[in-house]
């Protein structure tokens, strides 16, 4: 009987043994594709994260043409079509405090989501976080404070309305910052759909 099971066992082993190559190729795959999204996933953050500082430093948020040429300009700096540049005349654009509050909330927010997107906390505190919840609350964030600065600029653009009744329009800043807001909701929700798949494989282990 003893020599019966230890037949039995050793035939399983042996058939498992002759499956593996079979299910070699799906586990790789499987390896391969979790890694791979991965590693997507921080690459696209890190590209937001520096899409987000080009945003804020840019002065080709809004573009202004007159009779002799044009303009270009940012929150910090004006530039004429000859490239001599100048800082902002603040009393004139009093918004501008605005925007470089919201662009400031949203570029730290986005560095933090960039933080977790590494996995850093978890090793830094030594137990299970759940890191996906709290880049996705970070992306959410940059993503409402630039789409408030986004608003904010347009609807002054609108409002404002020179003597020759022509008014600044949006520039390539001013698109690569809905690129970015964009990027920051997508960001978050493919870390909230995380959230969730590493929630309910926790709890399916502890059942």
């Amino acid at each position: 009987m003893i020599v019966t099971k230890k037949c039995l066992t050793i035939h399983r082993i042996q058939r498992s043994i002759a499956r593996l190559p079979a299910l070699l190729p799906l586990i790789l795959a499987k390896i391969c594709s979790a890694s791979f999204y991965r590693s997507t996933y921080c690459t696209l953050c890190f590209i937001n994260f520096m899409l987000l500082v080009n945003v804020m430093v840019t002065p080709l948020w809004l573009r202004h043409d007159y009779v002799d040429g044009y303009f270009v300009f940012g929150l910090w700096a004006i530039c004429n079509h000859q490239l001599e540049c100048d800082d902002v005349f603040l009393p004139v654009n009093e918004y501008l405090h605005v925007v470089r509050l919201l662009l400031i909330l949203a570029l730290i927010s986005d560095f933090v989501a960039l933080f977790l997107s590494w996995e850093l906390l978890a090793r830094v505190m030594r137990k299970v976080v759940s890191e996906s919840l709290l880049s996705s609350v970070a992306h959410f964030s940059a993503g409402f404070f630039l789409l408030c600065s986004l608003v904010v600029t347009y609807s002054k653009l609108a409002i404002e309305v020179d003597s020759d009744g022509t008014h600044a329009a949006p520039y390539l800043g001013f698109f690569a910052g809905c690129f970015a807001c964009f990027l920051c909701f997508l960001l978050g929700t493919l870390s909230l759909l995380q959230h969730r798949r590493w929630f309910f494989g926790n709890k399916i282990m502890k059942i």
